[in-house]
């Protein structure tokens, strides 16, 4: 009995996990049938990371920042190209706005058969500059 009850216990934990990881990851992770995923990594009121890849590893991601491929004056990139991936660093001192669109797009060489099969080779989302936290002050007496 009580090698059956920590095996329950087990398992529903390993459930939990899995449910509270799906739900707090999944707010933040978008994908496309054309392979290509983006994904908010870290996210502070001063930098916001986010991660895109060509999940078939076809091409380089590039990256556009409120509709404008001229973002170096708000944002850093950082490819690994053996990996079709690149990070985006969002420099929300540097916006004007507390939100900025962010567009991920991967190159595919026959565009109008990948329009047919997947729709789009990009990934759109609006991200918000998370706000500063308040920190609460006790009188510890």
């Amino acid at each position: 009995f009580h090698r059956s009850m920590i095996m329950f216990r087990f398992i529903l934990l390993q459930i939990f996990i899995i449910f509270f990881v799906k739900h707090v990851t999944s707010n933040q992770l978008w994908t496309n049938k054309c392979g290509v995923k983006m994904e908010v990594v870290l996210s502070t009121p001063d930098i916001t990371y986010l991660k895109c890849q060509d999940t078939w590893g076809l091409s380089m991601p590039t990256w556009s920042v409120d509709g404008d491929s001229d973002y170096e004056d708000v944002a850093n990139v950082k490819s690994v190209e053996d990996l079709g991936m690149s990070v985006i660093s969002i420099n929300w001192p540097l916006m004007q706005a507390g939100v900025a669109r962010i567009k991920c797009r991967v190159w595919r060489q026959d565009t109008s058969a990948w329009k047919k099969r997947c729709g789009s080779s990009h990934v759109i989302r609006s991200v918000w500059r998370p706000e500063y936290e308040e920190k609460e002050e006790y009188d510890l007496y």
